[in-house]
């Protein structure tokens, strides 16, 4: 279970009095999502301007706005309410109303609404401290933490919650700090919620001893904050720390999740633990996880750094219909092992029978890496031509480095030289170091 998910269920989509039921009941059912989009279409039909002034209902139609992510339906109820005056007059609309631009993505619609509340309270700060976060805008978020409390507005535990992440996310780890002290001195560091927030803070900072400590200190640890302490070894390295964490979960019988197994997988890539990744392969079968397409594609990034590339490619052809990912790691994983037949192989297969797949600049990195180590001169220009003209894609320097690297190996210096010259982008040390290699093996 995502981390960021179990903190988002918590955070009401609106709050609202319970008023006038009775005459919102046909609407209110049009926002559930048993129904089709279609219908919820209805309410244009129901003479949308008629209802403006129920309540409920209204909540209810902007509530679905945001289940939907429909930018123009939520536009055309704000202009309505905005037009009739009501954003001035009811805290509970224009909160949910900037709660679900923030869904949209429209941060600065929903600070616009915010800022025509007729009052401020803790659900309303927290639905743009929710915005913010959660499109990656932490310094946005802290700075409205910072004027909440500044207007005297006292955070609750999801506004605490929602600030750490944001400060997790921006390494601010003295700000991190210094709500915690808060939430001690407010008796709130019981709660789940933060406690797992918390975790996350301190193992994306680094202090890891910090977010051990906090993680041995929860009263009740849930799945959450098992993976988020996990995540944060992997993160920092600390391979044999992830190990013994989830050798841990196993002798206290935690089944784990997808995360959870994705994570100990890439403590597994980082030791080159063979055994180790195949007992977890087995415990992939046991737990009916062979199916799921982002466990398969790290499970054979293990096989293919532990250099068995036949396990990798087991896994890749039980997969039903595998995506760009998938193909790629296994690209990667032949390229580097230095199979570059097989390699050049897998690429067709996706140009003649996964047409479906439109390969990306890493699919091309990995099929140009295996031209170079295998110094098919012709066969990479033409993979290179193909990824720029058929495909689009700009080339980035790692790219130009194989061609140029074909070039010299062939003993075509001067042309690898011109290639250079000749570059749409600015060649790094990586492309000057390929020529200069050639230069030297050359005399």
């Amino acid at each position: 279970m995502c981390f960021f998910a179990s903190l988002s269920s918590q955070i009401p989509d609106v709050v609202y009095s319970p008023v006038q039921e009775g005459r919102c009941g046909l609407i209110g059912d049009i926002s559930q999502p048993a129904l089709s989009s279609s219908r919820s279409f209805h309410v244009d039909e129901m003479d949308q301007r008629a209802c403006v002034h129920d309540r409920i209902a209204v909540l209810n139609l902007i509530k679905s706005c945001g289940k939907e992510k429909n930018i123009w339906k939520v536009q055309t109820i704000h202009a309505d309410l905005f037009g009739k005056g009501l954003l001035h007059k009811d805290v509970y609309i224009g909160t949910s109303l900037l709660s679900t631009y923030a869904k949209c993505g429209l941060l600065h619609k929903a600070r616009e609404v915010f800022e025509q509340l007729p009052a401020r309270n803790v659900v309303s700060w927290t639905a743009l401290i929710t915005g913010y976060t959660t499109q990656g805008f932490g310094h946005e978020a802290l700075e409205c933490f910072r004027q909440m409390q500044d207007e005297g507005v006292s955070p609750n535990a999801i506004t605490y919650a929602l600030s750490l992440k944001a400060c997790g996310n921006i390494g601010a780890t003295d700000l991190g700090e210094g709500i915690h002290s808060d939430i001690v001195k407010r008796g709130l560091e019981s709660d789940l919620i933060i406690g797992n927030t918390l975790v996350d803070l301190y193992a994306k900072c680094g202090l890891l001893l910090e977010a051990r400590y906090v993680f041995e200190n929860l009263l009740d640890q849930d799945e959450v904050s098992w993976n988020t302490l996990l995540a944060g070894y992997v993160r920092a390295t600390k391979f044999v720390d992830a190990f013994a964490l989830y050798g841990r979960m196993e002798v206290m019988g935690i089944k784990p999740d997808t995360i959870t197994v994705v994570e100990i997988l890439q403590a597994c890539i980082g030791l080159a633990a063979f055994e180790d990744g195949k007992r977890i392969h087995g415990c992939i079968i046991e737990w009916s996880f062979e199916e799921d397409m982002f466990i398969c594609s790290n499970l054979m990034a293990m096989y293919a750094k532990c250099g068995s590339v036949n396990d990798a490619h087991v896994v890749f052809s039980k997969l039903k219909d595998p995506d760009l990912v998938s193909w790629n790691v296994m690209l990667r994983g032949c390229a580097e092992q230095g199979h570059c037949k097989e390699t050049l192989e897998l690429f067709e297969q996706i140009w003649k029978d996964h047409s479906h797949v439109n390969p990306d600049i890493v699919t091309f990195g990995c099929v140009l890496a295996a031209c170079s180590h295998g110094g098919l001169l012709e066969k990479g220009k033409h993979y290179f031509e193909l990824m720029i003209r058929v495909y689009g894609h700009k080339p980035l320097p790692w790219h130009c480095a194989c061609i140029v690297d074909l070039l010299c190996r062939a003993g075509h210096l001067s042309e690898a030289e011109e290639f250079i010259g000749k570059l749409p982008i600015q060649p790094d040390v990586v492309v000057w170091m390929s020529l200069l290699s050639g230069c030297r093996n050359h005399n």
